[in-house]
């Protein structure tokens, strides 16, 4: 059984590596998006591990967390990355799935159906 100072040190622990990740991607909802991710720990360290991967292929695009919710399914919140592009759609999918097809699919079972990865596209002025 736990004593509660090691339920403290955990926490504590638990709070200093979200603070790590607050600092490699921009909380959409520091407090939604914090929640979620102490209440799936599995997920913590694929958003660390994922950082190589996106950068490798996006080097210079902003990350955000979200929780999204499916309003069709109960249950079915995921943690969202989004990168940010500039990128024509064309090219940003295909750098999307190098991703998918590389480290994301051989560790996406490890999320439990809990985060996912996606595109969001900078807006364009043409004048």
């Amino acid at each position: 059984m736990l004593k509660p100072h090691e339920n403290i040190a955990s926490s504590s622990t638990a709070l200093q590596e979200i603070e790590r990740l607050r600092k490699k991607y921009e909380f959409r909802d520091k407090e939604e998006v914090t929640s979620f991710i102490k209440a799936n720990p599995q997920i913590e360290p694929l958003l660390f591990e994922a950082l190589e991967p996106i950068g490798a292929v996006f080097p210079d695009s902003p990350l955000y967390l979200e929780v999204f919710h499916n309003p069709e399914y109960q249950d079915s919140d995921q943690l969202v990355i989004n990168i940010s592009t500039g990128l024509e759609v064309k090219e940003a999918l295909e750098e999307l799935d190098k991703i998918d097809r590389g480290w994301w699919g051989t560790n996406i079972n490890r999320a439990e159906g809990k985060l996912s990865i996606d595109l969001e596209f900078e807006l364009v002025s043409i004048f």
